[in-house]
């Protein structure tokens, strides 16, 4: 457990050194850019405008740090894929971890085909696997080997759920399964435990079971999530579980960008709004 959390408004204290875990807000999707603090960079999907995308990544990278380490992406909905269209002609990446889930979508088939043309390396995503950067672990939870099949979606269930280790800080990203993977993580997983959970599937009522909130026990909760979306999300019912049993349960549609600061004993929060 960590000694500390603060919430903070604009000013954060001088943040050489500590892991930055940042929640853009890219309407109703996902994408999270990871910076260890060594240099290295993770970007976790993409959100669904590639335009949105590289503005938020020129902002928050400066010109001489425009390398992405790995790119996740977790499942190939639009709404965490078709902001990295183009991104490899922006950013050379280093590897792309991809659960590889069967789709019908023509533009996975152009995210794939970029990266082949580009010479980058696709790496499929298992349960099992780790990689380390520096002092921070990443973690593959699921999906399993073989996939999971026959369930409510199968896309959302097999994809790819990290959990990331620096120090005594943990985050757990699960992407946007619903209640039959979660289900099976509590069956299989090693350890589900975290100080920052990603609310699953902004926060569907498909998602966020009370065995997996318990299980997981976070004290910050971070939803992705856009304003007056069509599909009513977050839950309310999910919403009221979240603020029952977290400390701290935050919103992009209402917050704006998330910035999580960590030296792996204190957690700050920075709020644009």
């Amino acid at each position: 457990m960590l000694a500390r959390v603060f919430v903070w408004g604009a000013v954060l204290p001088p943040t050489d050194g500590r892991l930055h875990f940042t929640v853009l807000d890219i309407g109703q999707g996902d994408a999270i850019l990871i910076q260890s603090p060594e240099g290295h960079r993770v970007l976790i999907d993409g959100g669904p405008d590639p335009r949105l995308l590289l503005d938020h990544l020129s902002t928050l990278l400066p010109l001489g740090a425009r390398r992405l380490d790995v790119v996740v992406l977790t499942h190939p909905d639009a709404d965490h894929l078709d902001g990295l269209l183009g991104l490899p002609g922006e950013y050379p990446v280093g590897a792309v971890l991809d659960p590889e889930t069967p789709t019908d979508s023509p533009n996975y088939d152009r995210w794939r085909e970029e990266l082949q043309q580009r010479g980058v390396q696709v790496l499929t995503a298992r349960d099992g696997m780790q990689g380390r950067l520096g002092d921070l672990t990443m973690g593959v939870l699921h999906p399993p080997e073989p996939l999971l099949q026959g369930t409510n979606r199968d896309t959302n269930n097999n994809g790819v759920v990290l959990l990331i280790r620096y120090r005594r800080a943990s985050l757990l990203l699960p992407g946007e399964i619903e209640e039959t993977a979660e289900t099976y993580l509590l069956r299989h997983a090693p350890e589900l435990g975290s100080t920052v959970l990603k609310v699953a599937h902004h926060g569907s009522a498909t998602s966020t079971t009370e065995a997996f909130l318990e299980a997981t026990s976070p004290s910050v909760a971070v939803i992705s999530v856009g304003a007056d979306n069509s599909y009513g999300h977050p839950n309310a019912q999910v919403l009221a579980r979240l603020k029952e049993r977290v400390a701290y349960v935050l919103e992009t549609a209402e917050r704006g960008t998330m910035e999580l600061v960590t030296d792996g004993m204190t957690l700050w929060v920075k709020l644009e709004q």
